[in-house]
């Protein structure tokens, strides 16, 4: 691990916890590939920099201690070690300068993909594809209430599909699976999509 100050081109200065990675310090000066609602992606040599910008009136002070990509960071560990697949995490940064265009910085491994989960059971009209995807959502799914983890974010957008079939989780902000409401809101999302039939998601609920 190694921890650095440092500024960047816009003048902020941040602070950046790495695994000896330089390609944090490389990849924040970049142009994004890709411009999401609160975050851009840049990409380069099988890895991913996420530039995040505030989401909430609490960011520009909790980031200090509790950034989103600090939790991001915590949470691809954690569902590693239950059996889950996230991208790799290499470091992350925090903006220490207090009304900066964005929060934090991730860097992270890129998993190549098919698409989102989304986009795949939106154009998927093989049964028998649909069906393995399902179970593994089922089984990830299970694992998260086994372990009393709950997503914050769980829905089909946030997991990639990998050419082999294989679930991938993003946006990986965690906390504890608490009580039955909780549980509840774990599985609204993918219960109430219209890209799953009311059988998928029968097939679904049994599985979990």
């Amino acid at each position: 691990m190694s921890l650095h100050f440092s500024l960047i081109s816009s003048g902020d200065l941040w602070w950046f916890h790495t695994k000896g990675d330089p390609s944090i310090f490389e990849l924040i000066n970049e142009t994004p590939q890709i411009h999401q609602n609160y975050a851009d992606l840049i990409y380069r040599d099988q890895k991913i920099l996420k530039r995040i910008r505030p989401q909430k009136r609490v960011d520009p002070y909790r980031k200090y201690f509790r950034s989103q990509a600090l939790r991001e960071f915590r949470g691809s560990i954690k569902l590693e070690e239950i059996g889950l697949l996230a991208p790799k995490p290499f470091g992350y940064g925090i903006n220490l300068t207090p009304l900066g265009c964005y929060e934090s910085v991730l860097l992270m491994e890129y998993i190549p993909n098919i698409g989102t989960l989304r986009e795949v059971f939106r154009e998927e009209p093989d049964p028998s594809v649909r069906e393995i995807l399902l179970k593994k959502l089922g089984r990830d799914l299970q694992r998260m209430v086994e372990a009393r983890i709950y997503h914050k974010d769980a829905h089909l957008g946030n997991i990639l599909v990998t050419p082999e079939h294989d679930l991938v989780w993003i946006d990986n902000d965690l906390s504890t699976l608490k009580n039955d409401n909780d549980l509840k809101r774990l599985f609204k999302k993918f219960l109430a999509t219209p890209l799953l039939s009311n059988i998928e998601k029968n097939h679904l609920q049994n599985n979990c």
